[in-house]
């Protein structure tokens, strides 16, 4: 996995973290729901898609560097983010790719700002199943053990698990204040009425961009059979569905995913 400097910039009165690669057309990718989730699940897509574009991933407030407060989180406030960070950076239009919750995301910001979307990526968007995987009852905080079982489930190759890698997901997931601000966005992207509301299938039909779909036959946690409603509501989409790659394709099966992006791409 390669390695990028972290750079920081002010969005909304909150420090967000971003890493970003290459040159060319932009590429802007944003992480899932998990606790650990942070702008590192795509480094190895990154390095793959760096030559002849400039990537860049970052935190949303409240995961990985980024700036945990204890709540204001919500759609609004996530998409506020996205269009403000393109903005400080200066990108006119780009490629939003997102995974999960940043699926969600990343779909209402191409919904809401058309003018801003070349292409839009949704990995195993979120909020078409309408009970969240994940319940605030009983979250807790996890120790290096499981810090390490969870990025060797995620990254596969224990090689790119280093001890160095673990203890830097460690250390920002146990500061203080993390437990708080992670409950609080599952309270909120756990609210039925939140995800009835403002769930993506309210979005799909309205989204102009080209969408380039993926899932995984195995993903427990967001059921590919959800796929059938995003192609049918889509009015562009094309749906990249893989194999035994569980809930992490991008990190799991790099070159096979890189390839179906770089083929979505160029079409």
């Amino acid at each position: 996995m390669i390695t990028l400097e972290d750079k920081y910039v002010v969005v909304d009165g909150r420090r967000i973290r971003y890493v970003e690669a290459g040159s060319g057309p932009s590429i802007v990718m944003l992480h899932g729901l998990g606790f650990d989730a942070a702008a590192e699940q795509w480094y190895e897509l990154i390095e793959r898609l760096a030559p002849g574009n400039h990537c860049i991933a970052f935190d949303m407030f409240g995961w990985g560097l980024s700036e945990r407060p204890a709540d204001g989180y919500s759609l609004d406030a996530w998409t506020s983010t996205v269009v403000g960070l393109l903005g400080e950076l200066g990108i006119q239009r780009a490629t939003l790719v997102g995974h999960t919750l940043g699926g969600w995301v990343m779909g209402i910001v191409a919904h809401d700002h058309p003018e801003l979307v070349d292409k839009l990526i949704l990995a195993s968007p979120a909020s078409l199943n309408t009970t969240a995987p994940r319940s605030v009852d009983g979250f807790s905080i996890p120790d290096r053990h499981a810090v390490r079982e969870r990025m060797l489930y995620h990254y596969v190759r224990p090689e790119l698990v280093t001890d160095d890698f673990v203890e830097k997901v460690y250390q920002r997931t146990s500061q203080p204040g993390v437990y708080e601000s992670y409950t609080a966005v599952l309270r909120y992207i756990n609210d039925p009425e939140i995800r009835s509301g403002l769930g993506l299938s309210n979005y799909l039909a309205g989204i102009k961009a080209p969408t380039l779909v993926t899932w995984e036959k195995d993903n427990k946690a967001i059921s590919w059979e959800h796929s059938a409603k995003v192609m049918e509501l889509l009015p562009n989409g094309k749906l990249f569905l893989m194999e035994d790659s569980a809930y992490f394709s991008m990190a799991r099966r790099p070159d096979e995913y890189a390839a179906a992006v770089k083929e979505f791409l160029a079409s």
